[in-house]
């Protein structure tokens, strides 16, 4: 047990009460709760949380030898789960305590290095560590804020290390196939993707947390070539869905090479890869096009209804060219 409080069932309110009044009358409880709680807060901090999480992610990584990291190992990821830990009692400018006292963040009791020098003293060295990185990380609080606005300033342009989507609250994916009898796309797709664009953003408040996706069926290529007649920067979308769901790119992230040119997700083509017989899937198309075609009378050596088009396809999709559409 943390015995950082007290157990009581979510559902009974006198139990609730009792429990609450029982923590603020017994001053040595209260202390001893609350010195526990200091031990083991960055246990329960989202950070902590996420960071075991994509731990036990990475072991899955065994299974498949040749998935890549490109995810930067950060020695600063531990630290910063403790910080973060604190970050709603930061931004806090009232204390409680107790006493009845009332203080800042700054010299307040809640605080009081003494005690969490005791604290220290009667754990183990690791937890004697984490709270002189949670005392440090207090004393530089009002430093640290201006050090990131800066650094928000000077990094305003810069490419952001992960996808944006990240952070989105919602996300609109648009799903878009519409072409002529060339195969080539119609001007229809654009005008949806901007009418999407305008619905969105005409509500300031959803469009703040709101990102948007695109998905088709056409490569990389064909899709910048489409959003470029229609003036729309591939950056207005957090994600690129192309090639009938088999690559995902990034726009404006580290995937994003020098020169500009977009990469493929490694970890999702790795994902996908799973399983995945493109030579065979390839015969058994041709096998039962054939097959089809003898059934309706004709013979195996007559051209095929379809082709494949080269141009469209990858490791992850075969596309294929309708020959006779009226047919």
């Amino acid at each position: 047990a943390l015995n950082n409080g007290l157990l009581v069932d979510p559902h009974d309110d006198k139990a609730i009460a009792d429990a609450l009044l029982k923590l603020v009358a017994d001053k040595n409880l209260w202390s001893e709760c609350r010195k526990n709680g200091w031990k083991n807060i960055h246990l329960f901090s989202w950070p902590e949380h996420c960071r075991t999480y994509l731990t036990r992610v990475a072991s899955c990584r065994m299974r498949h030898p040749h998935w890549q990291l490109d995810t930067p190992l950060d020695d600063t990821i531990a630290e910063d789960s403790l910080g973060d830990s604190l970050k709603d009692v930061q931004d806090m400018s009232l204390r409680l305590s107790v006493d009845g006292e009332r203080s800042s963040v700054n010299g307040s009791a809640e605080y009081d290095p003494e005690e969490l020098e005791k604290v220290a003293a009667e754990a183990d060295p690791g937890v004697q560590d984490q709270v002189k990185r949670i005392m440090n990380k207090l004393k530089k609080a009002s430093t640290d804020v201006q050090q990131t606005d800066v650094s928000k300033k000077q990094n305003e342009n810069s490419l952001n290390k992960y996808p944006a989507l990240r952070r989105r609250k919602r996300l609109f994916v648009i799903a878009l196939d519409s072409y002529n009898e060339e195969g080539k796309p119609i001007t229809k797709m654009l005008k949806a993707i901007q009418e999407t664009f305008k619905a969105v953003k005409s509500d300031t408040l959803a469009s703040r947390v709101s990102g948007f996706a695109l998905s088709t069926a056409m490569p990389l290529s064909e899709t910048l070539q489409l959003l470029a007649s229609g003036k729309i920067q591939a950056t207005e979308f957090d994600a690129l869905i192309c090639s009938s769901g088999s690559e995902v790119y990034y726009p404006g992230t580290h995937q994003c090479m020098e020169n500009g040119k977009l990469c493929p997700d490694r970890d999702y083509a790795s994902h996908i890869d799973y399983r995945w017989g493109y030579d065979g899937l390839r015969k058994t198309i041709t096998k039962l096009m054939n097959s089809s075609e003898m059934r309706n009378g004709k013979s195996s050596n007559s051209s095929s209804v379809i082709e494949e088009d080269e141009t469209a396809c990858n490791a992850h999709c075969i596309s294929y060219l309708v020959k006779d559409p009226k047919k």
